[in-house]
């Protein structure tokens, strides 16, 4: 699949309003973000950290930036997987998470996101991870 350049703009404008999103939807607190892409023969994924609802735009993370592009690469087909573990300001931590297909956000139920959590690479159940206090619906993402 090819794209021109107007399409690759709207791309990186799309994946941005993702990530923005997903810092309103974060709310308060220390945010860890896991997108995990998998596509046609791409398995990619990417860490980032941020703190507060509202991502710095105006000395952007090199970290976030490349969580963005994977997001945008789900448009040449795919999906990814946006995991958001947020550790509040009071303590307590959460889990929601949303898959991603050309650039629309699908939201995770608690039970999917407890089950992807706790299953390991090989397929064997782990069990929950301690410092997890709750794991949520995710919400629709806006």
């Amino acid at each position: 699949m090819s794209f021109d350049i107007s399409e690759m703009v709207a791309a990186v404008r799309r994946s941005a309003e993702l990530m923005r999103a997903i810092a309103r939807v974060a709310g308060e607190g220390e945010h860890e973000l896991v997108v995990v892409l998998n596509a046609p023969g791409v398995l990619d994924a990417a860490e980032c950290w941020f703190s507060g609802a509202v991502l710095d735009e105006e000395n952007p993370d090199p970290k976030v930036a490349r969580a963005a592009s994977l997001l945008a690469r789900t448009l040449a087909g795919g999906a990814a997987i946006a995991l958001l573990r947020t550790t509040g300001r009071v303590g307590g931590t959460t889990v929601r998470a949303w898959v991603i297909r050309g650039l629309e956000a699908f939201p995770a139920t608690a039970g999917q996101v407890f089950a992807a959590h706790c299953m390991g690479e090989g397929g064997e159940w782990g069990g929950p991870d301690p410092t997890v206090d709750h794991f949520l619906d995710a919400p629709a993402l806006g």
